[in-house]
């Protein structure tokens, strides 16, 4: 049997910026491929998909170009974006060229609701599907 974690955060802070993390001290540490496959490899896990940690903005297209590599035993990334942004149709289009990105998540719990109800995130999350992406949303519960 094949076990695939489907939702793994690595944190490489020598390499990428998490602003959130000062506010999560539990978490504020490195976790790099080789730490959780260790682990891992122990419950019988043997790949993972890396889905992205809200890096800084400015590192969104890195981590995701790293994390593809960060490790054989990755087998894709979902990708960070920002759909609410007019730059959006042009970040899809380098984000899609990536080998072994598999979908994008935005994380919208931090944000007001008014950004993920704008006509313009809507028209770009639609864009998605021309590139066979799938779309992840992190929300809080009253926000379903």
């Amino acid at each position: 049997m094949r076990i695939i974690d489907t939702h793994l955060h690595l944190v490489y802070k020598d390499r990428f910026s998490y602003p959130w993390l000062k506010d999560a001290p539990a978490l504020d540490r490195q976790v790099t491929a080789e730490d959780y496959f260790a682990r891992a490899e122990k419950l019988g896990i043997d790949t993972a998909l890396h889905m992205e940690v809200d890096v800084a903005e400015s590192d969104m297209e890195a981590e995701t170009a790293f994390m593809v590599g960060a490790h054989d035993r990755i087998a894709g990334a979902i990708a960070a974006c920002r759909p609410e942004s007019p730059e959006f149709p042009a970040y899809l289009e380098r984000i899609a060229a990536i080998p072994g990105v598999r979908g994008l998540r935005r994380v919208l719990h931090i944000v007001p609701d008014e950004v993920s109800e704008a006509p313009l995130f809507v028209e770009n999350i639609r864009r998605l599907s021309a590139h066979g992406l799938t779309f992840d949303l992190c929300v809080s519960a009253r926000q379903l």
